[in-house]
């Protein structure tokens, strides 16, 4: 069988998680891209599982507080907070994690 060169981009850290993945199915990259490739030619489609990645309910959570934060600020109802240092900031981040309540 005749072959090719194609030249394509990735990214790196990508590629070696892809290989890792290959590896432990006992396919080389090569291999394991001619496989995707001959799938996708023999069913006309691409074999893969596409989909929308949906947040779970912490996410949706913190993307609600976040939300409400905003309009807090935009209403006026919330002001901002300044500390002195980093130091503080932790401190009264880590005060206000100890009194709220996280159903998770």
């Amino acid at each position: 069988m005749e072959t090719l060169n194609y030249n394509i981009r990735l990214d790196p850290v990508l590629k070696t998680q892809a290989e890792e993945t290959f590896e432990s199915l006992g396919l080389g990259f090569n291999e394991a891209i001619n496989y995707f490739l001959e799938a996708s030619a023999m069913g006309y489609r691409i074999p893969l599982d596409l989909h929308e990645r949906k947040p779970n309910a912490s996410l949706l959570k913190a993307i609600e507080e976040a939300e409400q934060i905003i309009e807090e600020y935009k209403a006026g109802t919330r002001k901002p907070r300044f500390y002195a240092n980093a130091r503080e900031m932790f401190e009264a981040m880590d005060l206000e994690d100890e009194t709220e309540d996280y159903d998770e």
